[in-house]
């Protein structure tokens, strides 16, 4: 029924002009973000993989907030995150918005898979870091991570940087010291 619908729409693309064509390219846009939905749901990943690169590069950017989530729970269901990963970071200008990130690190927490998740946190974590945005969120997620992966040492040393760094002296010496406590160190 999509596949058919979305003929439909690309045909009434293929015959409009002037507004009603920016409609029917919006609408198509919008079917074809369905259609991916309907793919990862029905837990047809190679499909997906297809699906999404079959769009053309400008609907891949101006639906990336939806589009995004959906590639990287394919990619992780494909055993292609980490590929995906080191794509972005060897091409940071490809690599989408945080926002997106811990958007799709959210779906893939809620569909169960948390290792995927913690991997995509970690990249977006640690690429703000680098851009300096020095903000505590960053330096307290990243280091959850980090703790969570089993390296303590590299995790008190970014809530050593967070208490130096960022704010007041003391600000977020009771948020470094609450993830400590919290995770059982």
């Amino acid at each position: 029924i999509y596949e058919r619908v979305l003929q439909a729409r690309a045909d009434a693309v293929a015959k409009s002009q002037g507004l009603q064509k920016d409609y029917a390219e919006q609408d198509l846009r919008v079917w074809q973000v369905r259609w991916i939905k309907y793919l990862v749901e029905a837990r047809q990943y190679t499909r997906v993989e297809d699906a999404i690169n079959a769009l053309p590069k400008d609907t891949r950017m101006s639906e990336a907030a939806a589009i995004t989530p959906l590639q990287l729970r394919a990619d992780a269901q494909l055993s292609k995150l980490d590929a995906r990963i080191a794509q972005y970071r060897s091409a940071p200008q490809l690599a989408p918005s945080s926002e997106i990130l811990r958007a799709a690190a959210h779906d893939l927490r809620g569909s169960g898979d948390n290792i995927s998740a913690r991997k995509i946190l970690e990249f977006a974590f640690a690429r703000d870091l680098e851009d300096h945005q020095l903000v505590a969120g960053n330096f307290l997620g990243l280091a959850e991570i980090r703790i969570a992966l089993g390296d303590v040492p590299g995790a008190v040393e970014l809530l050593r940087r967070l208490t130096v760094v960022v704010g007041s002296p003391y600000e977020n010496l009771d948020s470094a010291a609450a993830l400590l406590e919290n995770t059982g160190h």
